[in-house]
C-alpha cells in the first residue's frame, strides 16, 4: 500500500506516537538499562496486501503488517495494539534472537553433515520446514 495512502498516513501517526511514548519511558529509566539498540532506528510501518494474516519486524525498525490483519480492527486503539506488539518484539529483540538461532541451527548441521553419513537435506528438511520461527508464549 503506497504510503501517501489514507491507511498508510494513519498508521503512520499511530507507529509515531506509541514511539514517542517509548522515548519518554526511555527517559525515566536508569541508564544500567540496556536499550541503546533503539538508538538512532528509523521506524516504519509498511502495510502489504498478502495472502495470509501477518505481522513482522525487524531489527532496523521497520514493522509490516498484512491488510487482511488491519482491516477487521477499525479504530486506533486497536491498530495501535497490533503496531505496539510489533514494536516490543524490536525493543525486546526477538528478531536478534531469531538470526542466533538460525545460525546456531546451520552451524549444528554443518557439523553433523560432516561427522554422520546420512543425508540431513532429504531426512530434516520437511522437518524444518513444518517449525515456526516465531515465539510460542509472546
Amino acid at each position: 500500500m503506497p504510503q501517501t495512502y489514507q491507511e498508510s498516513v494513519r498508521h503512520t501517526k499511530i507507529l509515531n506516537n506509541i514511539i514517542d511514548a517509548l522515548q519518554r519511558e526511555r527517559k525515566k529509566m536508569s541508564p544500567e538499562s540496556n536499550m541503546s539498540h533503539l538508538d538512532g532506528l528509523n521506524w516504519e510501518v509498511v502495510v502489504v496486501f498478502l495472502p495470509y494474516i501477518s505481522g513482522t519486524c525487524f531489527a532496523n525498525g521497520k514493522i509490516g503488517l498484512s491488510w487482511d490483519l488491519v482491516k477487521p480492527f477499525p479504530s486506533d486503539a486497536e491498530k495501535a495494539t497490533l503496531i505496539a506488539r510489533e514494536v516490543a518484539h524490536v525493543v525486546a529483540r526477538h528478531f536478534a534472537e531469531k538470526i542466533t538461532k538460525s545460525f546456531w541451527f546451520y552451524a549444528i548441521h554443518r557439523m553433523l553433515e560432516i561427522f554422520v553419513t546420512i543425508d540431513f537435506e532429504k531426512r530434516l528438511s520437511p522437518l524444518i520446514d513444518r517449525l515456526p520461527f516465531n515465539r510460542r508464549y509472546d
